[in-house]
């Protein structure tokens, strides 16, 4: 189910009911804006097993004024076949 149907049954959705701390946190979700850019490279960029990879960022300044969209970028997935 998507979070905005949630939203709005989690009241009635769960037998027995949901505690009341867990339905004051799905009320407090909100909603976000995901990007997805597919690359294709000549070989695995990944090595062994590996499929993905999680960066971990330094907490951008505050008083820096510039936004670098690549800052948010968190994860990196190997897709397993792509379309050539």
């Amino acid at each position: 189910s998507s979070l905005g149907v949630l939203k709005e049954s989690a009241d009635s959705l769960f037998v027995p009911s949901l505690p009341a701390t867990k339905l004051e946190a799905i009320r407090r979700m909100g909603f976000g804006t995901v990007n997805k850019i597919f690359v294709q490279f000549q070989k695995p960029i990944l090595l062994g097993d590996r499929k993905y990879v999680f960066l971990v960022r330094q907490a951008p300044d505050p008083m820096s004024s510039a936004q670098d969209w690549t800052s948010a970028i968190y994860h990196i997935d190997q897709e397993s076949t792509c379309a050539q």
